[in-house]
Parts: structure tokens; C-alpha cells; sequence
């Protein structure tokens, strides 16, 4: 059985960890911790070229890139490393279209690139992997999955508690509609109302992807309930909300001269985040909230498609109502 330390490392390991990855299409702002709470908000705007284009298109094709990783359970992915470099390649290239085609199958019950930035956003920014790959899953006529868009989770050494963030991602023409949404969808998780957990908790045990067996085992414990590692999950929160955002900002080249004009957006939308928080009563729960506002959420699932060679659908999602 593996040490905590250990475990920890092996299981932090898994995160396809890329720290620049993001760096040339998106703008990271400073983490803030909202007062009286444990949630943690982030702000990614998409930057400008020196023309001001905004660079929705190299964004896409940065998490296009990402989507073996999202879609291909690990175990298929290593297996690539076992082969000659000629049929390394050939396999490679197998992968890659069996993940955009999972990808395309899965759009009529997704939120059509929002989950696939959640993943790497967790993954490159907070080193958080993901359990199991969900979107592979939601293609399989003989497996019903709801709940969560995504699980990831790492091993807090200190406690040796299970960190598991459930994942939601929203990409809404208004953020108080992506805010209200992901709450009501996340509550429950993060409550762990086993009769709506009762599924994930499921698939979870079934389909865990590690690729690892050491690490798979000493996983499974935490979700076996008749386990006394059960009692050791400690549920958190990680919210992708993108939205419209009017007059984009020409980020980096503007930064100095509307400085202030980015905090009062951010502190408009913090106010409604805590207002959320506060009727939910989810101030005690950590979660992670990635504030990604856009010239236009629809844009950018274009942009998703386009980049996948994924037709665009004539009809357009309605705008969400308030939950």
C-alpha cells in the first residue's frame, strides 16, 4: 500500500501540468479569496493581438489540443509509449480522431467547450486531475451519465483528506444566469446528497482512470463506503462561468489604462457571487471559480467547433433562465 506522501505525489502527478500553456491566450488575474468564505474566484480574460483581435480562435485551438487528454482514458494514452516511434505515431493520430469524434457525439449533452476548458483549467492551473473521463462515457449507450460535468481530486498531505472537486461548467449570454445555474447544479455534490451523488459515486468506482493500479487501489478506498477512508472526502467546488462581456478589454496592451475599469467588473461580479453563496449557504465549502467573460459565450463555442471541424447547429442554445 502507498504512503500518503507518496500517494499524494502519484496522484498530483497525473495532472497533465502545463504552466504556460494558457499564457499566450489568456490573461490571468490574481486569485481572491472572498471574505467570510472558502471560495476562491480567478478572472481569464482572452487577450488581443497587437491589431486587438481577440484571440477566441488560438484559444480554441490551444484546448483542442487538450483533447486526448479530456476524452481518452489514460490507460489508452500510456499504452502509446509501448509501441516503435512509426506506429507511435499512427496510434497517435488514431486517438486524436477517436477524441473529436467522442467529442462531437457528446456536444447535444455538453456544454459545447466550456467542460473541456473546466478540465484545463484544473488540470494547468490548480494541478488538479481528472478521475475519469466522463466525456467518453456519455457516448456509451450502455452507461447513463448525469451529475457532475467533471471529477478531479488530490490528496490534501496534511490531512490526508481526498480533496474531490466536482466540476460544473457554464458558458451563458449572462453571468448571472452561468452563476445561478452552476450553483443549483453543484449544490448537492458539494452537500454529498448521497441519493444525487449516489451515480458519480457509481461510475467513479467503475471507470476510475489512473492508468496506475497502486494508485487506482488506494482511490478506490475513499469511495467504497463500507471503507473507513470514506469518511475522508472532503467535497470542493470548481465552477467555469463564462458569459458575455460588453466593450472586451484589449488585453495586455491595455492593462495600465483600465486597471480600474477590470476591478469594478470584477467586484460587480463577486457581489453576485456572494449573493449566491450567501442563499445557499455554501460559505463553509471551497470552491474554485474560473470567471472567464468573452465577446460573446456563442463565439466561443463556434470557435470550439469550428477548431474540431464540428458543424455548427443552426439553432442556437436559448439563453438559460435564472434558477
Amino acid at each position: 500500500m502507498l504512503s500518503d506522501e507518496k500517494f499524494a505525489h502519484a496522484l498530483k502527478n497525473m495532472a497533465r501540468y502545463n504552466p504556460g500553456l494558457l499564457d499566450s491566450t489568456l490573461h490571468h488575474g490574481e486569485p481572491t479569496i472572498l471574505s467570510g468564505t472558502k471560495t476562491t474566484v480567478r478572472t481569464h480574460y482572452v487577450l488581443s493581438d497587437a491589431n486587438g483581435n481577440v484571440r477566441l480562435s488560438q484559444l480554441a485551438e490551444v484546448l483542442a489540443d487538450q483533447i486526448i487528454f479530456f476524452c481518452i482514458p489514460r490507460s489508452d494514452i500510456k499504452r502509446l509509449s509501448d509501441l516503435p516511434e512509426h506506429q507511435r505515431i499512427a496510434a497517435s493520430s488514431r486517438l486524436y480522431r477517436r477524441a473529436k469524434e467522442t467529442f462531437a457525439q457528446a456536444q447535444p449533452m455538453t456544454g459545447e467547450g466550456s467542460e473541456l476548458l473546466l478540465f484545463t483549467l484544473l488540470e494547468n492551473v490548480l494541478e488538479v486531475p481528472q478521475l475519469m473521463t466522463k466525456m467518453s462515457l456519455k457516448t456509451s449507450e450502455n452507461v447513463h451519465v448525469h451529475g457532475a460535468d467533471a471529477v478531479h481530486a488530490v490528496l490534501e498531505e496534511e490531512s490526508g483528506n481526498l480533496a474531490l472537486y466536482w466540476g460544473e461548467a457554464k458558458m451563458y449570454a449572462d453571468v448571472g444566469d452561468a452563476l445561478s445555474a452552476c450553483f443549483k447544479s453543484l449544490e448537492p455534490f458539494l452537500r454529498m446528497d448521497w441519493e444525487v451523488i449516489r451515480r458519480d459515486q457509481w461510475l467513479v468506482m467503475h471507470y476510475l482512470d489512473t492508468a496506475d493500479e497502486e494508485v487506482k487501489l488506494r482511490l478506490l478506498r475513499f469511495f467504497d463506503q463500507d471503507n473507513t477512508e470514506s469518511v475522508k472526502v472532503e467535497a470542493r467546488g470548481a465552477c467555469v462561468i463564462g458569459f458575455d462581456h460588453k466593450n472586451y478589454p484589449k488585453l495586455p496592451h491595455d492593462i495600465v489604462a483600465i486597471q480600474e475599469k477590470i476591478e469594478a467588473n470584477l467586484a460587480s461580479w463577486i457581489k453576485k457571487i456572494n449573493r449566491r453563496l450567501n442563499s445557499r449557504k455554501l460559505q463553509e465549502i471551497a470552491i474554485e471559480i474560473f470567471l472567464v467573460p468573452v465577446p460573446s459565450a456563442q463565439e466561443f463555442r463556434n470557435a470550439i467547433m469550428t477548431t474540431l471541424d464540428i458543424p455548427i447547429p443552426e439553432i442556437q442554445p436559448k439563453k438559460a433562465t435564472n434558477a
